[in-house]
């Protein structure tokens, strides 16, 4: 777009553009001490001009000039009042001629935080805050931590451009707070609304010449984690982001930004009804929502529901419809072509195979390559499984199949398949690369949502979903690496094809039943065989570049029959011999030697696996020519995940440990991961920093261990994961803020898990000795929160055993450490009584939950009486729970006492306001559940109103930062709908439905307990097509995932019964015979007494079977 400088002289916001009409508005906010005359595009002009005209049509852009100097005057009071005058000049920006324009505010570097804090200010008005299209953040640091450490990055920011070494520039403890209040805010009210986040990926170098660079907005630093966000990476430094080269994808990425949120905000504001008054005032009448624009192209529904808008409240207009219409995540077009690659880079020495790669071209890569719609009635899946014992070469082979015809494919999915922890992960990642959720957004966040939506695209891979009668299908390949057991693909492959050749599928595994699995036509079962004595002999001349000395070619001939042909063991081997300089005579000597031998054959184990088992041995001798820093680091290798370890944990968290022989600084860890490179023992993928290592060599590793060296490796391994590991206080409430990390450090959490049982328990106790519970126990809180419920218990368990060992050791002891360490096991077990209670509940295992439970409270009554009359957090928490127990076993009355225990208890506790308003939350929802299950109804309402009074005073209206608020407003609706204020009740459903859709996403259980209240009030309203169309998603969900047989049951029957009303009195039938399938079964197994006829049934019959928080 082209540009005239204006000559408008106002002081705040300086016009630099407008257009002919203006539909549009762009307001600038550059970094302080960084003009807005530096964001070139490279041709010494304004990248802004040099955007695509489609991107920012009849626009007008402001550059809002705010004068902060990072000199002796700088101060932070004045970006937070800079945020207050740019919210006041957006006010009186927005008159009569622009007052329906969508504004984008895009901003560089700290003023980002001006930018923020004025958005704070605007979401309080509504007339207002309709116009907010979005906002662009380059190089913006954001965090919601007021630790002033956290904000030192802003002060480096100011070194940057400050001409003064006195200026006061890095935050003080009270401007971190609000700092950070500033970035929670935000958050809050800013979920919905897109945004996009660059940051930097070059340090900056702060001062002199000769000072150190530093990264100064890292990806980390820069998100901001709503569900609405995108982040693009700059390669530039923090200084050059702003400067945006033309052609290059940051600017493209922007440009497409500005395009669709314009456009978006457009349509939203065209369907926008103003809220209005739902009850009649003093004197008045109520009055209903103005008809809402609905394109001609919406749904039949969508329509109805416009309709139906204009009869009642506008909330039905304005609310519901986008809840009904964003339960299904926005079909955006996939991006393609998209692959994710194998952890271990291409290996450009890789040998032979030819005829088994050809072989493989001819199923997977011929039949994808067919240009066809049609739907056949049996459309099969091209696979292909390479299978054989370990070291024979399976992922090199289809690796390399992959990187070479990587072309070929519009997706490659290459997925770890060993547990299904990590195919949960590997689906999570194709969802988000694919676009089809949005990264670290709440539906990304729930493994069932992820893996439906990745199998939808899987069955029907289109390539675009806008003009789908003449689309064409994408090409994919999916791999899964070392499945040894196929049962694990079984929920996670698609059950049809919609596209014959679209797809392919590539497996390797140990197991040879595999073949059972791809037995027709199309597809093949491979057994890998080693090479034969000529290949390998080519592939180890190759390896040690000897492939002209022909002096050498005898004696590699003996050695390749002494390794016997395993492609694993020729790489190692000749990775010795490179570098020890060894001619193949000399390595030959040297491997023969009758010590190594004897000691090698009296360990022979199984003569079955002799294969196996030998490149095992090859493998100990090769580890035996290792330096000692390097063997102790292959060790801490051999006890993780051996797919992709975060080199982080091993050189940076490893600088936190001292133990002998393992690296301690980063040039030691270099030398020793050097050594394990050189020797071919692992692969290191540079870019992404990770590091994979074979399991024949984990396995190697550790037979050479003796139980002395296997304890220390194991718990020096515990101790990196455990200081990497993102713990949370423990507490009935919680956030997602450190699932981002926790789900990298989980699958070789679970190595540990595995290797455990070998790990000798010390029988000295330190708190060092629990380190391995503490962490299986936040790892199995972890799990069983992302819904994996029953997998989390083997995990608390195993804490559970250890922690009883560690308690039986430290009997007789009667010292005062030895007191102090048996009150923190404890403390552990408590909790872990705790989570395995709620793990039961999930699993409807009530008996089991009761008795964890009641055991946590004992635990936590004995400390409390320690310190009486003293308010004890942790006991807190076990009382709620105690009262959650009575409420499971429908003890009204005692429930509604311990509620209010635990409340007094809160009201009690020496704490600020914010952590007992966060503490009280939880038993208040329960308590007003249980008042409104009593009938006690103006007590119930007094408690729910209180409960949100206290959040929205601190944290804002409906605020995000918790999913409790949800459960609060249900239970007010359900006080509201007992006693006939229907319309109150249906607006507070609305409410918990909407929050839980944005806190948890649209297909969490709790969200979808909230849509079947709000499709119950439609079906009571005579929003019959509306009701039936929210009471089908909630079954979609229900009959998704175990445990929701008593949901699944109540949908039904309200369904079956809305049916009748409806006059479809067949599927009615249908739907109620199911539910009463699903009673009797419920009945039957809970052992309790039921009605004998279908007939005698009633609402009220289904909504006893359900948990307490879900009805």
């Amino acid at each position: 777009m082209s540009s005239s400088i204006s000559s408008d002289p106002h002081p705040w916001l300086r016009e630099i553009y407008r257009g002919v009409s203006v539909k549009a508005i762009v307001v600038l906010v550059p970094g302080i001490g960084i003009p807005l005359d530096r964001w070139q595009n490279g041709d010494g002009g304004m990248w802004l001009k040099s955007m695509p005209p489609t991107s920012s049509p009849e626009i007008a852009v402001y550059s809002f000039e705010h004068n902060i100097k990072p000199d002796d005057s700088f101060s932070w009071n004045s970006v937070f009042e800079s945020g207050d005058r740019l919210f006041r000049e957006l006010t009186e920006l927005t008159g009569k001629d622009t007052q329906s324009c969508p504004i984008i505010i895009i901003s560089h570097s700290l003023g980002g935080i001006i930018a923020k804090e004025a958005i704070n200010r605007l979401s309080q008005f509504s007339e207002l805050w309709k116009n907010m299209a979005g906002a662009i953040f380059l190089g913006t640091p954001h965090s919601t931590s007021p630790d002033v450490h956290t904000w030192e990055k802003a002060g480096a920011i100011l070194r940057l451009y400050a001409r003064t070494k006195n200026a006061p520039i890095r935050p003080n403890p009270k401007e971190s707070e609000k700092l950070a209040q500033i970035c929670s805010l935000f958050e809050q009210v800013f979920n919905q609304i897109p945004v996009l986040s660059a940051y930097e990926t070059s340090p900056t170098r702060i001062g002199s010449f000769l000072s150190s660079k530093v990264l100064l907005v890292s990806r980390e630093l820069a998100a901001i984690n709503i569900s609405s966000e995108s982040l693009v990476q700059v390669e530039a430094s923090h200084d050059k982001l702003c400067c945006l080269q033309v052609g290059s994808y940051p600017l493209d990425q922007i440009s497409s930004f500005l395009e669709s949120t314009f456009e978006k905000v457009r349509q939203n504001m065209q369907q926008y009804v103003p809220p209005l008054p739902m009850y009649e005032e003093a004197g008045g009448t109520s009055v209903g929502g103005s008809v809402l624009n609905m394109q001609e192209k919406e749904q039949e529904l969508m329509r109805e529901v416009s309709n139906l808008a204009t009869q009642g409240s506008s909330s039905f207009g304005f609310e519901v419809i986008p809840l009904i219409s964003g339960f299904d995540v926005d079909r955006k077009d996939p991006r393609l072509p998209c692959y994710i690659m194998p952890s271990l880079p291409r290996n450009h020495t890789f040998f032979g195979r030819s005829e088994i790669l050809e072989e493989m071209k001819k199923i997977l890569l011929v039949t994808a390559q067919k240009e066809t719609q049609d739907l056949p009635e049996e459309s099969r899946l091209p696979i292909v499984a390479l299978y054989g014992p370990g070291g024979m070469g399976k992922t090199q082979i289809a690796a390399e199949f992959v990187y070479s015809l990587q072309s070929s494919f519009d997706a490659i999915f290459w997925l770890q398949a060993d547990e299904e922890v990590k195919l949960s992960q590997g689906y999570t990642e194709i969802a988000t690369k694919l676009g089809l959720v949005l990264e670290d957004s709440a539906d990304a966040r729930d493994p069932v949502i992820v893996r439906d939506l990745v199998k939808a695209w899987l069955q029907s891979p289109l390539k675009t979903y806008q003009r789908q009668e003449n689309s064409t299908f994408a090409t994919w390949l999916l791999v899964y690496d070392n499945l040894d057991n196929i049962s694990l693909i079984e929920d996670y492959m698609p059950s049809s094809y919609a596209c014959e050749g679209a797809g392919a599928l590539l497996i390797t595994s140990r197991d040879p039943l595999v073949k059972q699995y791809v037995a027709s036509d199309d597809s093949a079962a491979i057994a890998l065989p080693p090479f034969t004595t000529e290949e390998a002999v080519e592939f180890l001349l190759k390896l040690t570049c000897r492939q002209n000395e022909d002096s050498e070619r005898e004696s590699g001939n003996t050695v390749a029959e002494r390794l016997g042909g395993y492609p694993l063991a020729l790489t190692q081997m000749a990775g010795i011999i490179s570098r020890q300089q060894l001619s193949f005579a000399e390595f030959l000597r040297v491997f023969e030697e009758e010590e190594v031998r004897s000691r090698f054959f009296k360990m022979q184990g199984n003569p079955r696996k002799r294969g196996s088992y030998q490149h095992t041995l090859d493998t100990v001798w090769a580890l035996g020519k290792l330096s000692r820093a390097a063997t102790m680091l292959l060790g801490v290798l051999s006890f993780l995940d051996p797919d992709s370890i975060p080199e982080y944990i091993l050189r940076d968290v490893g600088s936190k440990v001292d133990v002998e022989d393992y690296p301690k600084t980063e040039a030691e860890y270099n030398e020793a991961r050097t050594e394990l490179l050189q020797s071919s023992l692992i692969a290191r993928d540079w870019k992404t920093q990770r590091i994979t290592i074979h399991r024949l060599v984990q396995d190697g590793a550790r037979s050479k261990m003796s139980q002395e060296r296997y304890n220390l490796i194991f718990y020096l391994t515990v101790r990196l994961l455990f200081l990497a590991w993102a713990f949370e206080e423990f507490s009935y409430d919680y956030t997602v803020s450190t699932w981002a990390t926790n789900s990298v450090l989980f699958p070789h959490l679970s190595q540990l898990h595995r290797h455990s049982s070998k790990a000798e328990i010390p029988h000295t106790v330190t708190l060092g000795s629990l380190e391995l519970s503490r962490l299986l126990s936040a790892g199995a809180r972890f799990h069983h929160r992302r819904g994996m419920s029953s997998e989390s218990t083997p995990y608390l368990n195993t804490a559970m055993s250890r922690c009883k060992t560690l308690q039986k050791n430290l009997e007789g002891h009667h010292d005062s450490e030895s007191k102090a360490l048996s009150k923190v096991i404890k403390v552990l077990i408590a909790e872990i009584h705790h989570d395995l209670a709620s793990a039961a509940i999930v699993t409807n295992q009530m008996a089991v939950a009761r008795a964890h439970f009641s055991a946590a409270y004992e635990i936590r009554l004995e400390f409390a009486a320690e310190n009486p009359g003293k308010a004890d957090r942790n006991l807190i928490i076990a009382t709620n729970e105690m009262g959650n127990t009575h409420m499971i076993y429908k003890e009204w009355t005692q429930a509604c006492e311990v509620y209010r225990r635990t409340v007094d208890m809160i009201k009690q506790l020496d704490v600020d306001t914010i952590e007992r308003v966060d503490l009280l939350s939880v038993p208040m929802a329960n308590l007003a559940c249980v008042n409104w299950i009593l009938g006690r109804l103006e007590e119930g309402v007094k408690i729910a109103t209180e409960a949100l009074a206290a959040r929205k005073a601190l944290y804002g209206s409906d605020d995000t930062k918790s999913m409790i608020v949800g459960r609060i407003l249900h239970q007010y609706a359900n006080l509201r709908t007992a006693q006939g204020r229907l319309d109150e009740a249906f607006e507070l459903d609305v409410r918990a439905l909407k929050h839980n859709s944005t806190v948890l996403g649209n297909k969490h259980q709790h969200t979808t307990d909230f849509r079947v209240a709000v499709a119950t009030h439609c079906a009571r309203q005579g929003k019959n097509d509306v009701a039936m169309t929210l009471f089908e998603q909630c079954l979609a969900i229900f009959t998704s995932r175990e445990h929701f047989e008593p949901e699944t049951a109540r949908v039904l029957y309200r369904k079956g019964q809305l049916h009748v009303k409806m006059g479809h009195i067949d599927e009615g039938r249908k739907d109620l015979s199911k539910a009463w399938d699903l009673y009797c079964q419920l009945k039957k197994e809970r052992h309790e007494d039921m009605k004998h006829r279908i007939e005698d049934l009633t609402d009220e019959d289904f909504t006893d079977l359900i948990t307490f928080w879900s009805r």
